[in-house]
């Protein structure tokens, strides 16, 4: 199945906290003392970028958007069987991007199907489990449609297959997210930022922590839009809270 562009855009708010988080991950990745002025628990932020970060950081977590994200994908991957809340969220999110709410019934059960959540519960659902290759492919496309440095992409990708265990335990309904897991992949570097003191942060963040946030950060923008971007953005979302939960900070 072909990997279409992701729709729609990321915001301008969007990108400039990736082009940020960007530049935090790559600080990290730079292991070569040649290559940066700063020691090792610093980070190449000024204090005016680092403050910026800070403030589009807090927005994008106090914004309803996506507090309904985060409780949308948490419960998800609850053992549950009352699917009807969670179907009014996507449907409602859908139609306020444009989206039509004819054969609501239909659009439900094929993302479901496709997020490999359920099997099909309608003759007329055709679809399958996205394959967990497929779903990288779509990751990629949507990094690379954000214009990150390709180590970036990398490198985040690396920390989304390396969950993809995880996900697999989810789909087969033997692991759920805990409330507030997704909001956790956000909140460890903000956290950090918020100690902020003087023209340079003193406190380490590491690369992984930065993935885990960049994850969530980049799917926030497809996750109710079409059937496979909806599923990427909620497999992708899954991964960076499992990652947040069980990766290291070092």
């Amino acid at each position: 199945m072909a990997i279409y562009p992701p729709t729609p855009q990321l915001s301008t708010n969007d990108k400039r906290l990736l082009v940020l988080m960007a530049r935090l991950l790559l600080e990290r990745l730079d292991t070569l003392p040649s290559q940066s002025n700063l020691s090792g628990d610093q980070i190449a932020l000024s204090d005016i970028e680092a403050e910026e970060l800070l403030q589009l950081l807090e927005q994008l977590v106090s914004s309803g958007e996506f507090k309904r994200a985060c409780h949308f994908v948490e419960e998800l991957t609850a053992p549950q069987q009352n699917f009807r809340p969670l179907r009014e969220i996507y449907l409602s999110a859908r139609k306020q991007l444009g989206r039509s709410r004819a054969v609501a019934s239909f659009h439900w059960s094929d993302f479901l199907t496709r997020l490999g959540i359920r099997a099909p519960d309608a003759w007329y659902v055709r679809s399958t489990p996205m394959s967990l290759d497929h779903f990288h492919g779509m990751e990629r496309k949507l990094l690379l449609s954000a214009q990150l440095n390709p180590r970036v992409v990398n490198f985040v990708l690396k920390v989304v297959a390396a969950q993809d265990a995880g996900l697999e335990a989810i789909r087969a309904g033997n692991r759920a997210l805990v409330r507030g897991a997704v909001r956790n992949a956000i909140e460890l570097p903000l956290s950090k930022l918020r100690k902020m003191h003087g023209k340079v942060m003193d406190q380490d963040m590491s690369a992984t922590s930065i993935a885990h946030a960049m994850t969530v950060i980049c799917n926030s923008s497809v996750l109710f839009t079409t059937r496979d971007w909806s599923v990427t953005g909620a497999l992708s979302t899954m991964a960076g809270a499992l990652a947040a939960s069980v990766v290291p900070d070092k």
